[in-house]
């Protein structure tokens, strides 16, 4: 029964983001796509995230695409920095796919010293 309560609550969620979109004006396509097959590759991208990416007339789906993919190859790449790149006019997700097998990337990590425990493991594995 709790089971069922959650997603019916969830659901209402969607729902009321769904109808907040096209007050908005917002293709909820093109949203919601995205956000489907991010979940799908294990990724969590926040609706509202990709909603305002939308509104600064970005490209939802090509940004998604490109998480995936660096998600896939084991390239760190944030929606943040996808976003930005893709404002700027670079096909991100092209960037990503012309990238050849066994490329070096560079990472810069720039952390607060209270997160050492968790970031350094993860910048020596880079």
């Amino acid at each position: 029964i709790i089971g069922v309560f959650v997603l019916t609550l969830f659901s209402m969620l969607l729902v009321g983001a769904l109808i907040a979109m096209r007050l908005r004006g917002v293709d909820q396509g093109s949203i919601i796509r995205p956000l489907i097959q991010s979940k799908k590759a294990g990724l969590r991208l926040d609706i509202d995230e990709l909603e305002a990416h939308f509104l600064a007339k970005g490209h939802v789906e090509r940004v998604v695409n490109s998480l995936i993919s660096a998600s896939k190859a084991g390239i760190p790449l944030d929606f943040q920095r996808a976003a930005a790149i893709d404002l700027a006019g670079r096909n991100v997700y092209e960037a990503v796919e012309k990238l050849p097998a066994g490329s070096h990337v560079f990472v810069a990590m720039d952390f607060d010293p209270s997160l050492d425990p968790e970031m350094t493991p993860m910048a020596v594995a880079f």
